[in-house]
């Protein structure tokens, strides 16, 4: 782990570095406590279920709710199309495995999808609301 905080571009944050380096580019601290979590939803109310849960549980401060995604995966051999509800969940690492949890058991899917990404960088007081109000 980085003890300096300093960014290290991984393929996936490249895209960063034009941002961070450019000229008048100030120095940014990695943050890795806080998550933005992705999960899909069969349905509104699978949606409206876990998001309600999440938030008055503590795992979570926010959760946004993104109606009509169409998501295409093979799934046991055979490819599929849905509709579903993408959850953006904000939380932080050290409430992951209990929100990772909850929406195991909440959730209809054999398989559902939870992706936790760090999030980078973002306004100094959203982000300490974020660990403010996550247990």
């Amino acid at each position: 782990m980085n003890q300096s905080n300093d960014i290290i571009f991984a393929p996936g944050y490249a895209c960063l570095r034009p941002l961070l380096d450019g000229p008048g580019a100030q120095k940014v601290e990695m943050n890795t406590e806080t998550l933005l979590v992705l999960c899909t939803c069969p349905d509104k109310e699978v949606a409206e279920t876990i998001a309600t849960r999440l938030v008055e549980d503590g795992q979570a401060a926010c959760v946004n709710r993104i109606p009509d995604i169409s998501s295409v995966y093979k799934w046991q051999g055979k490819l599929e199309s849905d509709t579903e509800e993408l959850l953006l969940i904000k939380s932080t690492s050290a409430a992951f495995a209990d929100l990772q949890q909850t929406i195991k058991h909440l959730h209809p899917y054999e398989l559902p999808e939870i992706i936790a990404v760090p999030i980078a960088a973002g306004s100094d007081a959203y982000l300490d609301w974020i660990r403010e109000s996550t247990r």
